[in-house]
């Protein structure tokens, strides 16, 4: 593994050479804390010397260091991606790994994912679950993502345990913040994390256990005369019936293997 990431980085330094005059003499020489890229004026040396950089630090860094200090001087290290790499602990060398994948989906060059071709890295077909990512970071468009809001998603929702994933999901449905489903949102509910799905399921069950678990609250029997459904009750459904989160655990492994792997995020949760 540490062969083939050597000689990735030895290539792309080769590359380089041939078209940064000067460039590799001071990825020899670099000092993490003050990279001096900015002499380069154009766009394209720039943006070649920052990848320099960064694999320069990746095959320096053997051990675990300051993530902000080592990665400061990257134009893509914001303040949002500061704070998830200090509220989670990443080092560099994670950091790194996962703007690998970044920039293997990044076709533009231009600092942005489209979330269709996210979704169709990961091969998961959009969804409307699948856009509950998005959402949950409020992020600032509904068609690109930038590389710390990437950062952001990946960490976050890689993190998320049984608890997170069903709060995730009741959350998504009761758009109108009153701490419960009625039937009609949970009907929808019940479509919605089946859509995607070959298998033919057993909805119409899953659909009639809203009568079983709902209960009529005296405050809400004008509102809601089918009866109200609260998070407990919710979650028992779920576990009844786990068809229902399923799509989202798909998708949280998917995510996980793409980025750093499925065994990182497992050691990353103990």
């Amino acid at each position: 593994m540490r062969e083939s990431l050597t000689w990735r980085i030895g290539n792309k330094v080769n590359n380089a050479k041939r078209n940064l005059v000067g460039v590799a003499s001071k990825i020899s020489k670099l000092n993490i804390d003050n990279v001096d890229i900015l002499r380069f004026s154009k766009q394209k040396a720039i943006k070649e010397s920052e990848r320099l950089v960064e694999h320069a630090i990746l095959n320096k860094n053997k051990t675990p260091s300051t993530t902000s200090t080592t990665l400061g001087n990257c134009s893509w290290y914001d303040e949002r991606l500061s704070a998830i790499v200090t509220a989670y602990g990443l080092r560099a060398e994670d950091i790194l790994k996962i703007f690998d994948v970044f920039h293997s989906m990044d076709y533009s060059g231009c600092n942005e994912l489209d979330i269709d071709d996210f979704f169709e890295f990961i091969q998961e077909p959009r969804s409307i679950y699948g856009m509950w990512l998005f959402e949950m970071i409020d992020s600032t468009s509904n068609t690109v993502i930038s590389f710390s809001e990437y950062v952001q998603i990946v960490v976050i929702y890689s993190m998320f345990g049984k608890e997170e994933i069903f709060r995730l999901i009741f959350s998504s449905f009761d758009t109108r913040k009153r701490t419960f489903l009625d039937q009609s949102q949970w009907e929808e509910l019940v479509e919605v994390m089946t859509s995607q799905e070959s298998i033919k399921h057993a909805k119409l069950t899953a659909i009639k256990s809203f009568e079983k678990h709902s209960f009529m609250g005296d405050e809400h029997k004008s509102e809601d005369p089918t009866g109200i459904l609260l998070y407990e009750e919710f979650s028992q459904i779920l576990d009844l019936f786990p068809f229902l989160s399923f799509p989202l655990y798909r998708l949280q492994l998917k995510i996980r293997i793409k980025n750093l792997g499925e065994s990182f995020w497992k050691e990353k949760k103990q």
